[in-house]
């Protein structure tokens, strides 16, 4: 009686584990996340673009070369495909431009304190932050800094999955891992799973 009640426990703890990750929700990629942010500010941008007029010529102008700065401008001209937005200055005169500055976006990740004897989470942080401003050939008309940030927790089995895009700037550095979470716990999760699979054909044995 003792060993049953001792193996319905084990199992419990084992299909349980399993049954958490089976049904574990795939979260969103940091890739869409940054661009959930990113839309969400670029509405308030094309706001101030529709008070000037949404047929007018707007240059846009690059900071830099880097792939944060050219991601941001190729995803505002893909989200904005009916406006007269131009990247080269060469290409038409322009009624006002539009700059794009000290961009930054960061993926950062933390271990959380919630672990099971089976699972691993992290705590994922997204931040996104850009300098938006429009011009004239007199004075800057509107000029303002986003920042905006997202925290959740995560199934570290998503890892992989929530960093599949080519992308630096959607990649984190794992912190390290505690004695604890590199060896106790896999060594829990291990030894649990042996010791019910012994019990269980010990039992059917007799």
């Amino acid at each position: 009686m003792k060993y049953n009640s001792l193996l319905i426990i084990l199992l419990f703890l084992f299909s349980f584990s399993v049954y958490s990750q089976e049904n574990n929700e795939r979260p969103k990629t940091n890739l869409e996340l940054i661009n959930s942010i990113l839309q969400k500010n670029f509405e308030d941008c094309i706001e101030y673009i529709n008070i000037l007029g949404s047929n007018k010529k707007y240059l846009i102008k690059k900071e830099n070369q880097s792939e944060v700065n050219e991601y941001i401008i190729k995803l505002f001209k893909r989200t904005y495909v009916n406006y007269k937005f131009f990247s080269d200055e060469k290409k038409a005169e322009s009624d006002y431009v539009i700059n794009f500055k000290n961009v930054k976006i960061e993926t950062l990740y933390n271990f959380e304190n919630n672990n099971l004897i089976f699972d691993k989470y992290i705590q994922r942080q997204i931040f996104c932050g850009f300098t938006f401003s429009i011009s004239d050939n007199d004075s800057i008309l509107y000029n303002y800094d986003f920042t905006n940030r997202i925290k959740d927790t995560i199934n570290y089995i998503y890892i992989d999955y929530i960093e599949s895009d080519n992308y630096q700037f959607t990649k984190g550095i794992m912190p390290k891992e505690g004695f604890w979470d590199k060896y106790l716990i896999p060594g829990s999760a291990i030894l649990v799973s042996a010791i019910a699979i012994i019990l269980f054909f010990t039992i059917r044995s007799k």
